[in-house]
Formats: structure tokens, sequence, C-alpha cells
């Protein structure tokens, strides 16, 4: 009797409703989403990552003539984003302006998405309940997916990407399609990330076992569309993977070389990333309540993908590493699929709740409270990263603004420094993308030697002062401050720059430009007398006394 109520149990109230009263409340939670999501991008509008400015140059770079470089003449994919460039390089080409179009596009992108998020759930559950409109809210309510939508970085696209793709694969299982958008759609995704590839060997793993297991009659037409949805997916993705190699000789960007070899250190930052990361994002309950629409329910069979996409997901970032770029943006890209399942099996808790359970008032009392309570926590979490009045001691919360400071930095070189000066660099975002100098990157993401070179550091950090020492830079920046360096505290830093203020070579040629504004700069000796410093700076008067 009870199997019989439970089957006979209307869901959540939206779909108790009129057809349009249906779609008028479905309209306007949507559109309540969606200027919750632009107040809340609005409130994060000011920071623009410093890795966003290394495309930003690759950008500029290619409309300018000079090919997908950083350094003219150098080919490096210091960049992770092959299509979020080349789209940002056609605006540029066109007259508008860099920065700003990155921020609205990816504005743009995690406004589609709140839809994308709206009818994946939809399509989920099979019919539209109040489910639908829970999804967007979360998501607009999340710090790390709206403040990475206006970073300047290709994360919101990739997201929109992915969701779609993922959504399209789903549909495609259940039906006969003579075309395979979805991999279409993975190897756009592919070519915004590297990771797309990943999703799409995911997804060939899970059609490989629905063949596998598959009655040998039906066994044929399905690996047929299969077969066509693999053509799909490298009539796109393979002729810019051979245009890769052949334009920078190496399989993967840069970066990924940077990133890998670091074994233990590595594999355990990424343990400590991804339940960091599950903990600000609903939590471990609600990560767990992601799994049930594939283990339980009527639409298993749909759920599965999503579910397989997520876990593979989350076990690469654990391979990865943890990320060095805060709020977690590697876990943007799962949200959508994440709060779309959760967001279902709960619809699915409730339903069972109002056969069961005597207080039905109480189930949805439970419910709106579980929701709102998600809401309000990822709202205060988005005010405590933005004040930085507040210093967090939380893992990957605050976000860091560094871009006025990057800046002024840049402004105070060009001021003082002769033109056509070269600079090793930290942070090779704002600084090389203002000056134009010719720069070298001390961590490698934009040099190929120190990206394919062995793990020096505990950590697996990768460094090499004599190879930086040998090219010469007019500068160096270090993240060792004056003060720091008097009290011999060099040691605590980044173990590159205690390598590099160990090198002979480096204190017989370089010293600190004891400028105001650039502490932690170093400078040629034998370039000092060519700086243009005023007498308030110690190095000034130095020059002053020699021009006397």
């Amino acid at each position: 009797m009870n199997a019989a109520r439970l089957q006979e149990t209307p869901p959540l109230p939206l779909s108790r409703r009129s057809k349009g009263t249906r779609i008028r409340l479905a309209v306007a939670g949507f559109l309540l989403a969606v200027v919750g999501l632009v107040v809340h991008q609005a409130s994060y509008w000011y920071w623009t990552s410093d890795d966003a400015f290394i495309t930003f140059r690759y950008s500029e770079n290619l409309a300018n003539g000079l090919g997908a470089v950083f350094n003219p003449g150098e080919k490096v994919e210091g960049y992770t984003n092959f299509l979020w460039m080349i789209i940002l390089s056609a605006f540029y080409r066109a007259g508008v302006n860099i920065v700003l179009t990155a921020k609205l596009l990816g504005a743009a992108c995690a406004i589609v998405t709140l839809f994308l998020s709206a009818a994946l759930t939809r399509y989920l559950q099979g019919r539209w309940t109040l489910a639908a409109i829970i999804t967007p809210m979360l998501l607009a309510s999340t710090p790390s997916y709206t403040a990475w939508s206006v970073a300047g970085l290709e994360t919101s696209l990739f997201t929109m990407l992915i969701t779609v793709a993922v959504w399209r694969f789903s549909v495609e299982q259940e039906r006969s399609c003579v075309v395979r958008w979805s991999g279409m759609l993975l190897a756009l995704a592919s070519m915004t990330r590297p990771e797309g590839v990943l999703i799409f060997l995911l997804l060939l793993g899970f059609s490989t076992v629905r063949v596998a297991v598959r009655e040998r009659s039906s066994n044929m037409g399905v690996a047929g569309q299969e077969l066509r949805w693999v053509l799909m997916f490298l009539a796109i993705a393979a002729p810019y993977m051979v245009w890769r190699w052949s334009y920078y000789g190496y399989l993967f960007p840069n970066t990924f070389y940077v990133k890998s070899g670091r074994g233990l250190a590595q594999t355990l930052g990424g343990v400590l990333y991804v339940t960091a990361g599950i903990r600000k994002h609903g939590g471990m309950l609600f990560h767990i309540l992601a799994l049930v629409p594939a283990i339980w329910g009527p639409l298993r069979a749909r759920a599965a993908p999503f579910v397989i996409v997520i876990l593979g997901w989350q076990l690469y970032d654990v391979y990865k590493g943890n990320d060095v770029l805060e709020l977690f943006r590697f876990f943007v890209p799962i949200l959508p699929l994440v709060y779309s399942l959760a967001v279902v099996a709960l619809v699915q808790l409730y339903e069972l709740a109002e056969v069961y359970l005597p207080a039905r008032g109480t189930t949805k009392t439970l419910l709106a409270l579980f929701v709102a309570g998600t809401v309000a926590t990822n709202l205060v979490m988005s005010y405590a990263s933005r004040d930085q009045r507040i210093q967090l001691k939380e893992y990957q919360l605050q976000i860091r603004i560094d871009e006025a400071e990057f800046r002024q930095y840049a402004r105070r070189l060009l001021e003082i420094a002769p033109d056509g000066a070269s600079i090793a660099l930290l942070d090779v975002g704002v600084i090389p993308y203002i000056t134009r100098w010719y720069t070298i990157d001390r961590f490698g993401l934009c040099d190929v030697y120190i990206a394919h070179s062995k793990p020096r550091g505990r950590l697996g950090e990768k460094f090499d002062a004599a190879y930086v020492l040998s090219r010469q830079p007019v500068f160096i920046q270090t993240k060792v401050s004056a003060q720091m360096e008097e009290k011999g505290q060099i040691h605590l830093g980044w173990p590159g720059d205690a390598e590099l203020f160990a090198n002979a070579r480096f204190r017989k040629e370089y010293v600190r430009l004891e400028d105001p504004e650039l502490d932690g700069f170093f400078v040629r000796r034998e370039m000092v007398s060519q700086l243009r410093l005023g007498p308030h700076t110690p190095t000034g008067r130095a020059q002053e006394r020699q021009g006397q």
C-alpha cells in the first residue's frame, strides 16, 4: 500500500498548480536567480585574476601578428585555454578592450549556465518542479561560481560547455541520434581547457561498458552510434592537437609539465583540495546526495553519466594536486552537475517523506531550511572572501587583491628602467602585460626549460636559479623583502629564492633595488647607472654621489 501511495504522491508544490501558474513561477524564480547572480558578480567585478593577463598577452600578440606566443619568437604554450584565447584575440583585433570583453563574456556564460542548470534539473526529474528553480539559485549564491565568472579566465565558458555536453550525451544515450552533437561540444570544451579530453574519456568508458552489456542483437546499432560520436569529437579535436604538437612541440600545455611529477606531495595536496572544496560547496552530505539519483529512482540511467563525470573529475583533482589560485576554481565546472543531482535527490527524499512521515508540513520546512541555509552560507563565505579586513585562515577561501599592486609595480618599473628591459618574474600576469618586456617566468608556466626540469623543492616545486641568471635579465623579482633579508629569513620563503640568494653569481651581479615601491626586486649592478631613480631612494642617492 505504501508503494502505491508513493507512486500517487504528487511532487513539489510547483507541479500541483496549473500550467500557466507553473510557467510564471518558474520564470519569476529564474529571473530572481539571474538578478542575484548579476548583483553577486558586481561585488566581484573589481577582481581580475593575475593569470588572466597571461592569456591577454597571448591574445594580443596573436592579433598583432606575432603568433600565439608569450615572448615574441618563443613558442611556449603558457596558457591552457586555446579557444578562450582565440575569442579574446578576435575581439581585441576588432578594437574592443580585452579585459572588459573577458569579464563580460565570462559573466554571460555564467548566466547561460544558470538556465542550463534549471533545464538539466528538469531533465533529470522528467518533469518541472520547484527543484528547477532551486538549482540556479544555489549556483548564483556560490562564491567560486560567481567570482570566477568575472575573473577574466575561461572558467565560465568551460563550465557552460561541459554542462550542455554531458546533458546532450545523456539524451543521446536514450534516443537514436544521427548527429551526436555532444562529441562536438566536448571537442570545443577540450579546446577551452585540456580537461575536456578527460570528460570525453570518462564518457567514452561509460559508452564502452554500455555497449558491452547490451544484447548482441542491438550491439551493432549502438556501437555505430558511439563510433559516430567519437568521430564527431575527433573531427574537431584531432586537427587542434596536431596543430599544438607542430607549433609548440608538446602534446600538453606547458603548465601541465610544471605541475606534474611531484609524487606524494602532489597527491596529498589534491586530497586536501578536494575535501576542502566539498566542505565549501554544500558539504559532504550535499555531494553524497548528488550520487543518489544514479543509484535510486526511476531515472537512474539518465543520472549515471553525470555521476561518472563528477567522480572522475574529483579523482583528477586529487591527482592534479592543489591549485594555487583561490576560491576553488577547479570545482566550478562540475557545480551545475552536482547541484542539479543533489536537488533532484532532495525532491526524491521529499516525496518519500510525504508518504511515510505523518507530519508533512515538517518535511517542507526542513527542505526549505536546508536550501535557505546553503544559500545563506554561500553568501556569508562570499562576503568573507571579498573583505580584506577579515583575515581568514580557511583554506582557499579568501581572494588576493593583487592587480592594483602589480599595476603599481609595472608603472614604477616603466618609470625608472631603460627601454627594452628584461625581467625575471614570479607573477607573470599584469606586470609583463603592461610593460611588454621580455619576461622569464621563474615558476616555469611560460618557460619550457623550467617546466621540463626535475622538481627541486620539498613539495615538488620547479625552479632553476642558474638558468635564470644565465639569461641575464635586467630585473629579478623575489618574494624576499629587505626586512626578511636583514633578519636572515630567506629560507622561510619560496625555496627558489633561497637557491637564488645562495648563488654566488647572483650576489655578485645583482643588487637590491632599494625603491619603496619595488620591495623584493633586484637589478643588475651594471644597469644601476641607467635607471631613472629620484634622490628619495637609496639607489638614487648613490647614483647622485657617483655623478658628483
